[in-house]
């Protein structure tokens, strides 16, 4: 199996990539800091994470950032971690990562137990690879296709799973995060659009068609905040006046550190859609706060103190519009989010400036 995160920020690696899952059946795993390999191809086992760490003979990490905590499975009590493959199992990693990251390790963890490092840049090796693979064919073609029709319908139902989780959260109050990726998708998908900022919990990555490379642009590096806001506006500046619509799935706590890039993009004129997912909480550190409470047999409750953002709660609509942004919200129906959004991108469309839509929803 594959496992791939940073491949995306080539094309053409892209591409490459799934020409060599193609040809031995190969499925893939996309950790998603770029748009690695399409959802809706049949190879894409997102989703199978540990079932297929745990049975694969051969793993091969592509442009991994951690490659060792995709490897073991970790006790959130403990921190201990064990692996998470088979004895036995082969690991190959190619990466730059050797190279470019200052220090003796990675930016994340441990360094992984790899049988094969190879220092490359995928978009060079992964169609070297595929070559080599044909020219010295050993391979049957009745396993391969065998491999392949298992893959297919694993990932049918991995598919079927989220839009049963979907399905089964689409009335909950506050609004659930699928009911609100689905909606911003409804709105968007006949436009011309790119996904500039916000990974939003994977929740477009599942529910989105991502059928090309380069509609992903990447999501937050070491979680760093501020981030979205100031990213998207930069990566939207290159399409002005070319109808792409760039949409931000923002949070609501880290916009709070770099506001005034609302300001950046109402100056530059972008085509910038920012979505809040607006939970009112910084909630990375209220699920942090959580687990140390239950460790140490403190008051659970006790988790939101200093964390929430609702008395009183932040009126970003308002705040975007002081900046000449245009600013809806916030919206706490889930039938209101689609024509809100169909409304900012009018705006972004017509009157060539950017639009922030703030949407109440859950924690989690």
């Amino acid at each position: 199996m594959i496992l791939a995160d940073y491949v995306g920020r080539n094309n053409d690696a892209v591409m490459s990539l799934v020409a060599l899952a193609d040809l031995l059946a190969i499925p893939v795993i996309d950790f998603g800091a770029r748009l690695n390999f399409p959802n809706t191809h049949s190879l894409n086992l997102t989703g199978r994470n540990r079932e297929l760490i745990a049975n694969a003979d051969v793993i091969m990490g592509l442009d991994m950032t951690d490659l060792y905590g995709a490897l073991v499975r970790s006790d959130l009590d403990t921190h201990a971690n064990v692996p998470a493959t088979k004895p036995g199992c082969k690991v190959i990693n190619v990466t730059l990562n050797d190279i470019v990251v200052r220090g003796w390790t990675s930016d994340f963890q441990e360094l992984a137990p790899v049988d094969l490092p190879i220092v490359a840049n995928t978009r060079v090796f992964l169609p070297a690879l595929a070559e080599e693979i044909r020219k010295q064919g050993r391979f049957s073609k009745s396993v391969v296709d065998d491999r392949r029709k298992v893959m297919a319908a694993q990932h049918e139902e991995v598919h079927a799973r989220w839009q049963a989780d979907l399905k089964k959260r689409w009335d909950e109050r506050p609004i659930s995060p699928p009911r609100l990726a689905w909606e911003v998708w409804e709105a968007l998908k006949k436009e011309d659009w790119l996904l500039v900022a916000g990974a939003f919990r994977g929740w477009p990555s599942r529910l989105w068609t991502w059928d090309k490379p380069g509609l992903f642009l990447g999501g937050y590096g070491g979680g760093g905040l501020g981030y979205g806001p100031a990213a998207s506006v930069g990566a939207s500046l290159p399409y002005r006046g070319t109808g792409k619509i760039c949409v931000n799935l923002q949070r609501d706590g880290e916009m709070l550190y770099t506001p005034s890039a609302l300001w950046t993009a109402a100056n530059t004129g972008v085509p910038l859609l920012t979505v809040m997912t607006n939970n009112r909480v910084y909630y990375n550190d209220v699920e942090h706060q959580e687990k140390v409470a239950i460790t140490r047999g403190r008051p659970v409750e006790n988790k939101l103190v200093g964390m929430e953002m609702a008395k009183p709660p932040v009126d970003f609509a308002n705040l975007a519009r002081t900046f000449s942004v245009h600013g809806e919200g916030p919206i706490t129906e889930p039938d209101q989010i689609r024509p809100a959004v169909e409304r900012a991108i009018k705006v972004i469309k017509e009157e060539k400036r950017p639009a922030l839509v703030d949407v109440y929803m859950q924690m989690i």
